[in-house]
Protein backbone atom coordinates (compact mmCIF):
# COMPACT_ATOMS: atom_id res chain seq x y z
CA UNK A 1 0.00 0.00 0.00
CA UNK A 2 0.82 3.60 -0.87
CA UNK A 3 0.42 6.26 1.53
CA UNK A 4 -1.79 9.66 0.95
CA UNK A 5 -1.44 12.51 3.27
CA UNK A 6 -4.42 15.05 4.58
CA UNK A 7 -5.00 17.95 2.65
CA UNK A 8 -6.43 20.34 4.85
CA UNK A 9 -10.15 20.99 4.10
CA UNK A 10 -9.62 18.08 1.65
CA UNK A 11 -13.81 17.24 1.58
CA UNK A 12 -16.06 19.20 -0.53
CA UNK A 13 -19.53 17.59 0.18
CA UNK A 14 -21.83 19.92 -2.29
CA UNK A 15 -19.40 18.34 -5.25
CA UNK A 16 -18.36 14.92 -3.24
CA UNK A 17 -14.78 16.14 -3.85
CA UNK A 18 -11.88 14.96 -1.86
CA UNK A 19 -8.75 16.57 -2.39
CA UNK A 20 -5.50 14.03 -1.47
CA UNK A 21 -1.85 14.67 -2.23
CA UNK A 22 -0.43 10.90 -3.80
CA UNK A 23 3.23 10.98 -3.24
CA UNK A 24 3.34 14.53 -3.77
CA UNK A 25 0.92 14.87 -6.37
CA UNK A 26 -2.11 17.22 -5.97
CA UNK A 27 -5.22 14.85 -7.10
CA UNK A 28 -9.16 15.78 -6.98
CA UNK A 29 -11.59 12.67 -6.70
CA UNK A 30 -15.09 12.51 -6.62
CA UNK A 31 -15.99 9.91 -3.67
CA UNK A 32 -18.78 7.65 -5.18
CA UNK A 33 -19.55 5.48 -2.18
CA UNK A 34 -18.86 4.02 1.50
CA UNK A 35 -18.02 1.37 3.22
CA UNK A 36 -18.08 1.33 7.50
CA UNK A 37 -17.36 -2.34 8.65
CA UNK A 38 -15.72 -4.64 11.18
CA UNK A 39 -12.68 -5.84 10.81
CA UNK A 40 -13.03 -9.20 8.19
CA UNK A 41 -13.64 -8.42 4.62
CA UNK A 42 -15.74 -5.68 2.78
CA UNK A 43 -18.02 -7.42 1.21
CA UNK A 44 -20.94 -5.99 3.29
CA UNK A 45 -21.47 -9.34 5.56
CA UNK A 46 -19.83 -7.28 8.87
CA UNK A 47 -21.08 -3.49 7.59
CA UNK A 48 -22.24 -1.38 5.09
CA UNK A 49 -21.93 0.14 1.73
CA UNK A 50 -23.85 3.56 1.00
CA UNK A 51 -23.61 5.06 -2.53
CA UNK A 52 -23.52 8.77 -3.00
CA UNK A 53 -27.31 8.04 -4.57
CA UNK A 54 -28.58 6.57 -1.54
CA UNK A 55 -27.60 8.67 1.30
CA UNK A 56 -25.22 12.18 1.02
CA UNK A 57 -25.27 12.14 4.42
CA UNK A 58 -23.94 8.80 5.23
CA UNK A 59 -20.84 9.84 2.53
CA UNK A 60 -20.22 12.96 4.55
CA UNK A 61 -19.68 10.87 7.81
CA UNK A 62 -17.74 8.27 6.76
CA UNK A 63 -15.19 10.42 4.36
CA UNK A 64 -15.33 12.94 7.41
CA UNK A 65 -14.14 9.82 9.95
CA UNK A 66 -11.65 8.58 7.39
CA UNK A 67 -10.11 12.41 7.00
CA UNK A 68 -10.10 12.53 10.99
CA UNK A 69 -8.53 9.37 11.35
CA UNK A 70 -5.70 10.93 8.60
CA UNK A 71 -4.71 13.53 11.69
CA UNK A 72 -3.31 10.60 13.10
CA UNK A 73 -1.99 8.30 10.08
CA UNK A 74 -1.54 8.21 6.46
CA UNK A 75 -4.34 7.60 4.85
CA UNK A 76 -3.79 3.47 2.59
CA UNK A 77 -4.70 3.83 -0.88
CA UNK A 78 -4.26 1.20 -3.64
CA UNK A 79 -1.15 0.34 -5.70
CA UNK A 80 -2.36 2.03 -8.80
CA UNK A 81 -0.76 5.18 -10.09
CA UNK A 82 -4.28 6.58 -9.94
CA UNK A 83 -5.91 5.44 -6.50
CA UNK A 84 -9.14 4.16 -6.22
CA UNK A 85 -9.84 3.96 -3.24
CA UNK A 86 -8.86 5.29 0.21
CA UNK A 87 -8.87 4.06 3.55
CA UNK A 88 -8.55 3.65 7.13
CA UNK A 89 -8.26 0.88 10.25
CA UNK A 90 -9.37 1.45 13.68
CA UNK A 91 -9.11 -0.69 16.50
CA UNK A 92 -12.98 -1.80 15.35
CA UNK A 93 -13.74 -0.67 12.12
CA UNK A 94 -12.83 0.07 8.52
CA UNK A 95 -13.72 2.89 6.63
CA UNK A 96 -13.20 2.95 3.07
CA UNK A 97 -13.94 6.14 0.48
CA UNK A 98 -14.15 4.60 -3.73
CA UNK A 99 -14.26 6.96 -6.03
CA UNK A 100 -15.86 7.66 -9.16
CA UNK A 101 -13.81 6.47 -12.02
CA UNK A 102 -12.81 8.99 -14.22
CA UNK A 103 -14.57 8.98 -17.95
Amino acid sequence: MNKIKLIEDAFTPSTRSLFIDCNGRLVKKRVESVYSGQHGCACGCRGNHTHYTKNKKTITLIVNKILSQARVQDLDWDSSEDPSFVHVTTNSRYYIAYFEEEP
